[in-house]
């Protein structure tokens, strides 16, 4: 379309005609200044009458929605939407807000949505601000994010801490909702170590939740039982799980693990996380001396076992550089990490636990689509009682993205909620040593999901280095293992 004369010339709003001014908003050959001044005309011609409003509204939707559009003039549709005068009712922009934001990727969109939102009082974003300040933004301190300011302006009797609490907690329907798991992961990056959370949840002892809320019962249970909570939105699946199978047969387990937590002193029972549970349940029935061991000689037998075994590192990339010694991490360590270390190694120094890992890597080796990887557990056959296990669980087609990633199932998550440990292999050739150990991907991996897990790397074809690592940093190199005689 040709623009009239003065529309190019001239800056005076009056001089705008409304005939085509909608196609003309989004027409790339027009110059995005000449753009932005015909969109600050919208409003004013709606109001007479000359463009018709829905018309207008679907329009500047359509401009605030488009990514690929100059932000400017995103920016400018979401004021002629959002602004007090604007074409969107409080309801209306409520919702265009509540759909926008939880997607929105451009800062500058953020920023003024969260600005407007506030400028309206719109209380009922409060979730859509959550859900976007959840995706983590590793430019700009979460003090400082758009949402974050927002929250507290729209809630200023309340901590952010609580504003995303009571959200949560709000969230009553059973199960752990996108809004739920976003919630609980801002909240772990808000309050890392978990003490907020367990002051938060304190008014859950004393007044149970619904009985259909599962998720508030798992985590009031477990608070109770286990003297734990999980720290990330996967790992409260995770204990939601748990919870959920002692409903459906598996109150013998909850009972005693919760039995050898009560049984702990205040020592022992600091650090405890998911990933400790069923380490120290197994410990209870096979290695009972362990529970009254001091943290001090635990790190003593795991370094007298260490001490014997060959260990090479990793000589690829700037990870080679990361200490994978017992020595460099003992004071991070929990005494429940050292139950948890001992009984993994427990596990794979076994002739049945080696003799599988080394035939699942073996097809992992020739299979040049995945990594494969799986977990390991305790039997769960009726005359098997307390025997380890390495039960893999290669991707399915669909979900093989390369030779050097591993993806986990939904079947190995389902069925993996009483695990030791998760693993998977880097055996992509017999001569791999290079890249031992867990990459940051693999790291990230742990965080995410609060596991323990191991990462199993050809050497050569009967040898595999094994490096255990955890959701907290901590890689330890377990030293190497040989492939069990009668399986070569």
């Amino acid at each position: 379309m040709i623009l009239p004369l003065a529309v190019i010339s001239c800056s005076a709003p009056d001089t705008v005609e409304s005939a085509g001014l909608l196609d003309d908003l989004t027409d790339p050959e027009i110059a995005l200044s000449t753009r932005l001044r015909l969109s600050e005309t919208v409003t004013g011609f709606v109001d007479t009458g000359e463009i018709d409003r829905d018309e207008a509204v679907e329009k500047m939707k359509a401009i605030a929605w488009m990514r690929h559009s100059p932000q400017p003039l995103r920016v400018e549709a979401i004021d002629q939407l959002l602004d007090a005068d604007g074409l969107l009712t409080d309801v209306q922009g409520i919702a265009f807000v509540n759909g926008l934001m939880p997607t929105e990727t451009d800062p500058v969109v953020r920023h003024r949505v969260s600005e407007l939102s506030v400028i309206r009082g719109w209380k009922e974003v409060t979730n859509a601000l959550i859900r976007s300040l959840a995706k983590a933004d590793n430019s700009v301190p979460d003090p400082a994010r758009p949402e974050y300011m927002a929250l507290l302006e729209l809630h200023p009797e309340l901590s952010i801490e609580e504003i995303v609490f009571n959200t949560f907690k709000a969230q009553g329907d059973g199960g752990v909702t996108r809004l739920r798991r976003d919630s609980w992961n801002l909240l772990s990056r808000l309050d890392a170590s978990g003490e907020v959370r367990v002051d938060l949840l304190a008014g859950l002892l004393d007044s149970p939740p619904n009985e259909g809320d599962q998720t508030l019962s798992a985590l009031r249970k477990g608070l109770l039982d286990f003297r734990t909570i999980p720290l990330t939105g996967e790992e409260l699946e995770w204990l939601t799980d748990l919870f959920t199978e002692t409903e459906n047969g598996s109150e013998d387990w909850w009972a005693q693990t919760a039995s050898v937590i009560a049984n702990l002193d205040s020592a022992q029972q600091r650090g405890l996380r998911l990933r400790h549970l069923e380490a120290l349940r197994w410990a209870s029935r096979n290695r009972s001396e362990w529970l009254t061991t001091s943290k001090e000689e635990l790190d003593s037998e795991l370094s007298q076992r260490l001490a014997g075994r060959e260990h090479r590192r990793r000589s690829s990339d700037v990870i080679r550089f990361r200490s994978e010694d017992l020595d460099a991490w003992r004071e991070q360590l929990a005494w429940a990490d050292f139950i948890t270390g001992l009984v993994i190694d427990d596990a794979v120094g076994t002739e049945r636990v080696r003799t599988a890992l080394f035939k699942q890597a073996e097809t992992d080796r020739r299979d040049d689509t995945t990594e494969y990887g799986g977990i390991i557990r305790i039997s769960i056959r009726d005359n098997e009682p307390d025997t380890y296990v390495a039960a893999d669980y290669p991707p399915k087609p669909v979900m093989r993205e390369s030779d050097t990633s591993f993806v986990a199932s939904p079947e190995m998550f389902r069925e993996g909620t009483r695990a030791l440990a998760h693993y998977h292999f880097h055996a992509q050739k017999h001569n791999n040593g290079r890249y031992a150990g867990p990459s940051f991907g693999d790291m990230k991996y742990a965080a995410t999901y609060g596991r323990a897990c191991l990462v199993f790397t050809f050497f050569d074809e009967t040898t595999m280095g094994v490096d255990m690592y955890q959701p907290d940093g901590v890689v330890i190199d377990l030293g190497m293992i040989k492939k069990p005689e009668e399986s070569k």
